[in-house]
């Protein structure tokens, strides 16, 4: 029995030895532990180890780079070019029928005469030629307070026409005015042996020729040319020829556009006037030539618009030559969009006077004075205009000019009844504040304006016959497109005339101020036929704008106009 005991402890312990084997092995499997009992000796072998991540190392590489072509093929394509209409005026019958090819006006004086009428004829919209045709007419024979007649008439006849030819655009005009004056601001009345020297007459005719281009191409500068011939002569044997070459050259500099200064142009202007004219005071003719060249850049940004350049004037006539230098610099500044505009400007100019320009200003000066031209040195004004409202529209602003031989009226005291104004020159300096206000509404628009002048004179006491202030009112209301009513009044005062005391020395004595209010309406009885009557000076105001020339007081103009 003891040997099976033995033989069965002897078991147990083997299983025992085994069982700790396995554990150890599990810890120490790869140190090479030797592990021994009693009965047991168990060694344990190192062994390799695999990799977690095989690599492999092959010799042959398989290239997977793409390479993708393009064989070319062309596809058929058909189109039609379809050419762009032009606009046309109006959109539909109705509204392009509206435009007539005629229209005639005739009015009365007083309900009496018929001093007033007007014709006009002309082609409608076209795209190869336009033209008109066009005559008025104008008199009154009605009394004043003077000893003399005042009658007037003013008449004119003008043709013109265009002619588009690709890109060019052929135009040319022709007209004559013959407008007839009375010298009624006589002291004295006129018998019938002098009633000769009441009358005076003008006569103008003119005739232009030109052409413009019209490319739509901008690399081709824009130019236009013109020729210009102009015959004045009056009833005492004025007489004055003008011929005038003009041109204009406007670029884009175009090397430009690729800079900074992409937006600058350059503007020429060119100028040939001969000039030439004789009176029954001059032994022989006078004879000038004005030429004149003035390039200006102009500069345009999304909020600055600026101008700068120069003008070179040469003056040649029978006796002597005069070259004259003027810069020129303008700019606007938008210092709020749409509200508020700061602008202003300084240069000078050379204005040459003829005897029409004369006319047109005071119609009773003596044409056999000399004429004389004006050079305006320092002619600066700054300004601000702007919109308050859609509706409402304002500026403002100050102004200064220096001016040699500028032109002034005096009576002329060797003349009978010293009714004739001579023309004297002086240097004078003039400052002045304007402004405007405005408003439009649908149905109504007002407009109201004035000035305040300062005149510093060299020689003469005053600046004689100009105003120093100016001020006027206009304004139109719609009623319901059947009545027009329009309205305008405006002054006029600080005036002075060159008088002499009983020494024969010259004193300045102040004209009255002048008031003239005229209202008119108008009545459109249908698309063609119009009817209207006007109330000139219908405050009966009997002032002078000329020293010793009485206006008319309250007159009436009434007629109707027609369309065909």
């Amino acid at each position: 029995m003891s040997k099976t005991m033995e033989k069965l402890n002897n078991n147990i312990k083997g299983i025992l030895a085994f069982a700790l084997t396995l554990v150890v092995a599990d810890v120490w499997a790869q140190s090479g532990t030797n592990l021994t009992s009693d009965k047991v000796k168990i060694e344990i072998e190192q062994s390799d180890k695999i990799n977690d991540n095989p690599v492999f190392n092959d010799s042959i590489k398989i290239n997977s780079e793409l390479k993708y072509g393009m064989v070319e093929r062309k596809a058929p394509s058909t189109f039609k070019l379809k050419p762009i209409t032009a606009p046309k005026l109006g959109t539909t019958p109705t509204e392009v029928s509206k435009l007539y090819n005629g229209f005639v006006k005739l009015g009365v004086i007083d309900f009496k005469n018929l001093p007033f009428s007007e014709f006009n004829y002309g082609s409608k919209y076209s795209k190869d030629y336009i033209y008109s045709i066009g005559f008025n007419h104008f008199g009154s024979d009605m009394k004043v307070s003077a000893p003399a007649r005042a009658r007037f008439t003013q008449t004119q006849l003008e043709l013109s026409g265009k002619r588009f030819v690709k890109n060019y655009t052929l135009f040319g005009d022709m007209s004559y005015n013959y407008n007839t004056y009375r010298y009624y601001g006589s002291l004295f009345p006129f018998s019938e042996a002098n009633e000769d020297l009441n009358k005076q007459g003008f006569a103008m005719g003119h005739m232009q020729i030109g052409a413009s281009n019209a490319h739509r191409d901008t690399k081709i500068p824009y130019h236009k040319l013109t020729l210009d011939y102009y015959n004045i002569f009056d009833h005492y044997g004025m007489q004055e020829n003008r011929v005038a070459f003009n041109g204009l050259l406007t670029s884009n500099l175009k090397a430009l556009d690729d800079t900074k200064l992409k937006n600058l142009k350059l503007d020429v202007f060119a100028t040939l006037d001969w000039f030439t004219y004789n009176n029954s005071a001059l032994l022989k003719a006078k004879n000038s030539v004005l030429a004149m060249i003035k390039p200006v850049f102009k500069y345009r940004t999304e909020k600055f618009n600026g101008r700068l350049g120069a003008s070179v004037y040469s003056l040649q006539d029978d006796t002597s030559g005069t070259h004259v230098f003027f810069p020129l610099a303008e700019l606007e500044y938008i210092l709020i969009k749409d509200v508020f505009v700061v602008y202003g400007k300084f240069q000078g100019s050379f204005q040459r006077y003829d005897y029409w320009e004369h006319a047109n200003t005071n119609p009773f000066f003596n044409t056999t004075m000399a004429l004389n031209n004006t050079r305006h040195f320092n002619n600066a004004f700054v300004g601000l205009r702007g919109n308050i409202s859609s509706k409402v529209n304002f500026n403002v602003g100050l102004e200064t000019d220096k001016m040699k031989n500028l032109p002034l009226y005096v009576n002329d005291i060797d003349t009978y009844g010293n009714s004739k104004f001579n023309i004297v020159t002086d240097q004078v300096i003039m400052s002045r504040f304007y402004g405007q206000l405005s408003l439009d509404l649908p149905k109504i628009s007002i407009a109201l304006k004035g000035d305040y002048r300062n005149y510093t004179t060299y020689s003469e006491l005053k600046a004689w016959q100009l105003p120093a202030i100016t001020a006027g009112f206009s304004g139109k209301y719609n009623f319901q497109n059947l009545i027009f009513i329009t309205a305008d009044v405006y002054y006029l005062g600080g005036m002075f005339a060159r008088e002499y005391d009983m020494d024969n020395k010259v004193v300045a004595t102040e004209l009255p101020g002048v008031v003239d209010a005229n209202i008119g309406f108008e009545y459109k009885y249908s698309k063609r036929l119009n009817a209207f009557v006007n109330v000139n000076n219908f405050l009966n105001k009997q002032y002078r704008r000329w020293n010793q020339y009485p206006n008319y007081g309250i007159n009436f103009l009434a007629g109707a106009s027609y369309s065909f």
